[in-house]
């Protein structure tokens, strides 16, 4: 069964406060090497989840990872 984390949750256990996770997850706020690691850490999680696309979708049943085309197009 999968469990559902909450930004709270994640703030919690990484010890990043929550504005800052919200940001990050919005793409308002780009997180240093760091900070991901402790994000990802505090999930424990396998990196994979959260390297791939194939792995998000074989986990949670649909891919979260953004499209870099859209990252782009945003950025025009």
């Amino acid at each position: 069964m999968n469990r559902v984390i909450t930004q709270t949750e994640i703030a919690r256990r990484s010890g990043i406060d929550k504005g800052s996770i919200s940001k990050y997850l919005s793409g308002r706020k780009v997180p240093t090497l760091k900070t991901v690691l402790r994000i990802i850490r505090s999930t424990g999680l396998p990196i994979e989840i959260f390297t791939s696309a194939d792995m998000q979708k074989a986990y949670f049943g649909k891919a979260y990872l953004r499209d870099e085309k859209l990252y782009e197009e945003r950025e025009k």
